[in-house]
């Protein structure tokens, strides 16, 4: 009886601990901010020797850097990477090579990942003195501008 007696009061005592939990000391991963510079190979390939163009610019409050890496000639493809430098994130972009008017150009709606798109943009079958990268941006407010960044 004694033994009953004393397993059941060390069950009690067991289970009656004022003992406070401590809370867990685990770590929350450490993640990083994006970066405001296109990344170098943001879609998993290599564009190899080409030429690279790198200019900023502003269309309907947004703020972009584009580097476009490929070569001005008939029915070529440049690779674009473009950070978002100020603005709203979400904004759509689309871009073409040629003319201003895009007769005869390949549109391209660029990929968007936050503060960054990437795209790979067609050259026409016809270049001449007026070919040049065309960006159209529509923020998220609806308002849309056009602009070109020469690519000689």
């Amino acid at each position: 009886m004694r033994f009953l007696l004393l397993g059941t009061l060390l069950i009690i005592a067991a289970c009656g601990s004022n003992e406070e939990t401590k809370p867990s000391t685990t770590t929350t991963p450490v993640v990083e901010a994006p970066t405001k510079q296109p990344p170098a190979d943001a879609h998993g390939h290599d564009h190899g020797n080409q030429k690279t163009i790198a200019e900023t610019i502003t269309l309907a409050g947004i703020t972009l850097r584009v580097a476009a890496q490929g070569a001005l000639k008939p029915n070529s493809e440049y690779h674009l990477e473009i950070a978002l430098i100020e603005g709203i994130p979400g904004a759509t972009v689309r871009l073409w090579i040629g003319e201003s008017d895009g007769i005869g150009s390949m549109k391209t709606k660029a990929d968007g990942h936050g503060d960054h798109y990437h795209a790979h943009v067609q050259s026409p079958a016809e270049i001449n003195d007026k070919t040049a990268l065309w960006i159209k941006v529509q923020t998220i407010k609806g308002d849309i501008g056009i602009g070109s960044i020469a690519l000689k």
